[in-house]
C-alpha cells in the first residue's frame, strides 16, 4: 500500500477507494518501529495511507467488513 513494502496479512475494499490493510513492515523500512502495523488505511486508492489503531500492538492476518463492523 502507498508506495511502502510490507507483509500485508488482511486486506479488505471498504469503498470505492478504500482499503483497510494490516500485517507486518518491511525490515528495511527505517520508519518501522515495531514487527505490527496495527489497522491501516487508504482513501485514495493506495496513494497514502494513515494509522488506524493498534499501530505496533497487533497484526490482523484477517479482515472481514460485514455492514458497518470490521472484524480482525
Amino acid at each position: 500500500m502507498a508506495d511502502r513494502y510490507q507483509d500485508t496479512m488482511g486486506f479488505t475494499v471498504t469503498g470505492p477507494r478504500t482499503f483497510l490493510a494490516s500485517g507486518h513492515p518491511s525490515p528495511s523500512d527505517p520508519e518501522a518501529r515495531s514487527p505490527h502495523l496495527g489497522l491501516i488505511r487508504s482513501t485514495d486508492a493506495d496513494r497514502t495511507r494513515q494509522k488506524v489503531s493498534a499501530g505496533g500492538e497487533a497484526d490482523f492476518h484477517a479482515l472481514v467488513r460485514a455492514g458497518s463492523t470490521l472484524y480482525g
